[in-house]
């Protein structure tokens, strides 16, 4: 971190006392405090200059749901002071629990400070004090999101938020919370994981398809903070060479997790029902050559239902070999029908269904719901969910442990910006061990992610 001056050197230490403002008010009509009244209760707070905080201004962050931001009001330089951190100082009996603005003095300005420990920004704590966090590393992978780090100093103002890299005005300002945040939680909080579908394959026109895919799929879960996601194999691609097609698209979904595996840790393929025995090969060679982990139907492409009688022969394969299903259940679709899965849920007791788009519809998704009360293994993909209501009824009915976040994105050109899929799972009201299955634990279960 480059150096930085971070008050003015002239300024010397300063605590002051507040009283609460009703109290201000009652003493401005009265002057002296009756022996039957309570004395007013003074607090001690660390005094801020408060110049800095012209730099920078307070409002609705980008981070869904996430409260007020902290935002550049004018260009800040690499190196340069944000802001003074402030608060009320608060000593080490009485620190308050739970308390997400509570820093801790660095112990070399204890002598200072005595017998303060800690400083309580909630209140008095300016700018700064609406920082919103950011990870350096998530799963390994930097992430570039921090602007921003704290710096604890031995001397007044003991607490600085200095820019650590140019930031243009209008520009959210992230930082990390230091070493005493709880980064677990973070890492098992919403915003892990989503399931998408490469439009690949021999669809695509031109030779760099697959580099403006992947530059735009991780531009977009980047911007919704998605750090993993399992890429399934196109399911509307031309077949005019028939297996060979089949074939060069699996091919393609392993490449592309070779090319980013942290980013990219699970990759499925497909299969068509209507290529018979040679699609028995081709799930011996996804899994024991390309090292594959699922399997994609879509059966309004492919031409047979979803339950139909070619299906039987693969799905034993599927589970002979160790492959997830991964099997489109849509509502526009008889094809699809969510209850033809049903059959075969009953049929493979021994496989894990994932099915995808079966909420649809209103009354689809009270029909997955049913049918989810009455099977076991079956998960459903979060695709078109009908609101933050439909997921707690889901859960309370059901249990979180049945539901996987599906986010619905097509890459090139992007389905959308921001994924509503991730607001509708945040704005539930279900708990956050529940919003943490959905978002992350579910897949990584299903797919054996460490």
């Amino acid at each position: 971190m480059e150096a930085a001056t971070p008050h003015d050197p002239n300024m010397k230490k300063a605590f002051f006392v507040i009283g609460m403002f009703f109290t201000v008010i009652f003493l401005a009509r009265i002057a002296v405090i009756r022996a039957d009244e309570t004395p007013v209760k003074l607090v001690p707070v660390l005094k801020i200059n408060k110049e800095y905080d012209k730099r920078t201004t307070i409002k609705p962050s980008t981070v869904p749901n996430g409260g007020n931001g902290l935002f550049a009001a004018a260009p800040i330089k690499k190196g340069e002071v944000i802001g003074e951190l402030g608060g009320r100082l608060v000593t080490a009996e009485d620190p308050p629990a739970n308390q997400p603005y509570l820093a801790s003095i660095p112990e070399c300005a204890w002598e200072e400070t005595q017998p303060y420990r800690y400083l309580d920004s909630k209140d008095f704590g300016g700018n700064v004090s609406r920082t919103n966090f950011a990870p350096s590393k998530i799963n390994g992978i930097e992430t570039d999101f921090q602007n921003a780090a704290i710096a604890q100093l031995c001397s007044y103002p003991y607490f600085v938020f200095v820019a650590l890299k140019d930031i243009e005005p209008g520009a959210e300002i992230w930082s990390s919370y230091g070493p005493h945040y709880e980064y677990d939680k973070f890492m098992t909080a919403p915003e892990v994981h989503h399931l998408g579908s490469l439009t690949g394959g021999s669809l695509q026109e031109g030779n760099d398809w697959q580099e403006r895919d992947y530059t735009n799929r991780v531009r977009i879960m980047e911007a919704n903070a998605v750090t993993m996601a399992a890429i399934l194999a196109a399911t509307g691609y031309i077949q005019a060479d028939g297996i060979k097609d089949t074939m060069r698209c699996n091919d393609t979904v392993a490449a592309y997790r070779k090319r980013d595996p942290k980013r990219f840790p699970v990759a499925c393929g497909i299969v068509e029902p209507l290529h018979g025995v040679r699609s028995l090969a081709e799930l011996e060679r996804m899994k024991h050559e390309l090292h594959l982990d699922g399997v994609v139907w879509h059966s309004r492409f492919q031409g047979v239902a979803v339950d139909h009688q070619l299906m039987r022969p693969l799905l034993k394969k599927v589970r002979e070999v160790g492959l997830v299903p991964l099997v489109h259940t849509n509502a526009e679709s008889n094809l699809e029908a969510v209850w033809r899965l049903e059959r075969l849920a009953l049929e493979f007791p021994e496989l894990t269904f994932v099915s995808m788009d079966a909420l649809t519809t209103n009354t689809n998704s009270q029909l997955a719901l049913d049918i989810a009360k009455r099977t076991s293994n079956i998960l459903f993909d979060t695709a078109h969910v009908r609101g933050p209501a439909y997921i707690r009824q889901f859960v309370e009915a059901v249990g979180s442990h049945r539901l996987i976040f599906g986010s619905l994105f097509y890459s090139y050109p992007a389905s959308y910006e921001h994924c509503a899929t991730l607001d509708e799972i945040k704005a539930a009201k279900i708990s956050d061990e529940d919003k943490a299955n959905i978002l992350a634990r579910n897949s990584r279960k299903l797919f054996g992610l460490s």
